[in-house]
């Protein structure tokens, strides 16, 4: 397939995938959320949707490290990730409820 007509795909296909995330945190299945949106990160690693898509889903699994450490370079989710460091400063103190 030539370059234009699979870029077109790959757009078309993150679209998905990040709709599929959108209703896999909003039905709080988030072990999904986290799959569909780390493939669209794959296809396109500057989306930021994407990219807050995924640090959501990794917060609602309450795995605020892993938040952290995936999305640190992105400047764009920046404020995703100070939000993971005080969920887990809560979450360590003991009173942070998701």
């Amino acid at each position: 397939m030539s370059g234009p007509d699979q870029r077109e795909i790959d757009v078309n296909k993150v679209a998905c995938l990040l709709n599929v995330a959108a209703c896999n945190i909003a039905m709080k299945d988030y072990g999904e959320a986290v799959k569909h949106s780390t493939e669209a990160v794959e296809l396109d690693p500057k989306n930021v949707k994407a990219l807050l898509r995924r640090a959501k889903a990794l917060i609602g699994r309450r795995e605020y490290d892993v938040s952290m450490r995936a999305h640190t370079g992105a400047g764009s989710a920046r404020h995703v990730v100070e939000r993971a460091e005080r969920k887990s400063r809560l979450a360590r103190d003991g009173s942070f409820q998701n």
